[in-house]
């Protein structure tokens, strides 16, 4: 069992949900996002059920924060067995609308924030002699999705710097992980003007990490079904992927 666990974004969504389920599996947990208002939410349910947590304000975005935060979560749980780098910023990004701010917000999150926790877990687990690094991707890194064009780079990159790690690391007894989820219902999709296929509760898709996890799985992707799509949708030919997606966008409400 994981004794230990550090986990950034926790406020929210899945964050919340591995946050509670480790909590039941009776980890000392610490927590961190830059929402302390549901952060300490999520604290006190935690507390109010018998667990221990944490909570640690951090901007993953910010080096000196999360070096701070990591540097914190080690003082609080003594080793970090397992640090879930959740982090995860999502916006729609319309080249037509010339809105580059968008591109920056989010790859500040979930390329500079997962790097910028990688560098800062990486030689507390090389000093404590070992642990697991859980990144969170997404199935949306296989294509460039008009409307999404910003959010589909940044878990590309995300995905590539995780497997990047996962080898170099191994050797060294860190194992890091590639967590890759479909569609799930969370804040972030919820202004999603477009069909969301296979979409599940962030409690279902938190156990199915859980497990996964456990398994030490190099990459932990669900759904199945949108799983596959994800891998085979990479094999269309461009001039196919052209035809069924010339002129459509997948963007949020607020556009």
């Amino acid at each position: 069992m994981v004794k230990t666990v550090f986990i950034t974004g926790a406020s929210r969504g899945i964050g919340r949900a591995l946050a509670l389920e480790y909590a039941k599996k009776g980890s000392l947990i610490v927590l961190s996002s830059r929402n302390t208002e549901d952060l300490n939410k999520v604290k006190s349910w935690i507390s109010s059920n018998g667990g221990t947590c944490h909570t640690i304000h951090c901007n993953v975005a910010s080096l000196d924060e999360m070096r701070e935060a990591a540097n914190q979560a080690k003082k609080l749980l003594g080793n970090i067995d397992l640090a879930i780098l959740n982090a995860g910023f999502a916006e729609s990004f319309l080249f037509s609308k010339s809105n580059p701010e968008s591109l920056v917000k989010i790859f500040e999150v979930n390329v500079f924030g997962l790097a910028n926790g990688l560098s800062c877990l990486v030689p507390i687990m090389l000093e404590q002699g070992g642990g697991t690094i859980a990144g969170v991707g997404s199935l949306a890194e296989s294509r460039g999705i008009p409307g999404n064009a910003a959010y589909c780079a940044s878990k590309s990159a995300a995905g590539h710097l995780l497997e990047a790690a996962r080898c170099e690391l191994a050797p060294k007894n860190i194992k890091v992980m590639t967590i890759k989820p479909g569609f799930v219902r969370t804040e972030m999709t919820s202004g999603n003007q477009f069909n969301m296929p296979f979409l599940i509760d962030p409690d279902e898709a938190a156990k199915i990490i859980v497990k996964g996890i456990e398994k030490e799985k190099r990459i932990i992707a669900f759904p199945l079904i949108m799983s596959l799509f994800s891998y085979f949708g990479k094999s269309v030919p461009a001039a196919l992927f052209d035809l069924i997606l010339s002129g459509r966008t997948f963007h949020k409400s607020v556009d």
